[in-house]
């Protein structure tokens, strides 16, 4: 694995272990300190921009078509078997929350970003799979 790999995954275990603190703080404390909720959003993107970058890297390695959008990413690692279909809808709804967080961070509803604390696992799952891609 290079090294560019190696630093993004350290970033997005990183971001992941702020998540579950976060998680573990709960709602009630979630929604009574911005901090968290600011710390909440950061990390999705770290974490789901490390995704990003290590799926665009294995696509081009492979010399596969190359996406024409964060969600495409997705379209792509399924269309070539890296993703299996039963978890292409969760990786869809990964990168679109990914979106909602740059996109539409006026509109954001804290009460969502915290039921998105769920996607923790999904997003554990996510790198496995990718990893496994590069091991082979």
């Amino acid at each position: 694995m290079n090294e560019v790999i190696e630093k993004r995954i350290y970033y997005f275990k990183t971001a992941l272990e702020k998540l579950k603190a976060i998680r573990a703080e709960g709602e009630q404390r979630f929604f009574e300190d911005w901090k968290l909720q600011d710390s909440a959003l950061r990390n999705f993107q770290i974490a789901i921009e490390a995704i990003a970058d290590i799926a665009n890297h294995i696509i081009s390695e492979k010399n596969l078509e190359r996406p024409a959008s964060y969600k495409d990413i997705v379209r792509v690692l399924n269309q070539y078997k890296i993703l299996p279909d039963d978890f292409s809808k969760k990786a869809y709804l990964i990168m679109g929350f990914r979106n909602i967080i740059v996109h539409e961070y006026l509109y954001l509803d804290m009460e969502k970003v915290f039921k998105k604390l769920k996607l923790i696992e999904d997003l554990e799952k996510f790198l496995g799979y990718l990893i496994k891609e590069i091991n082979i």
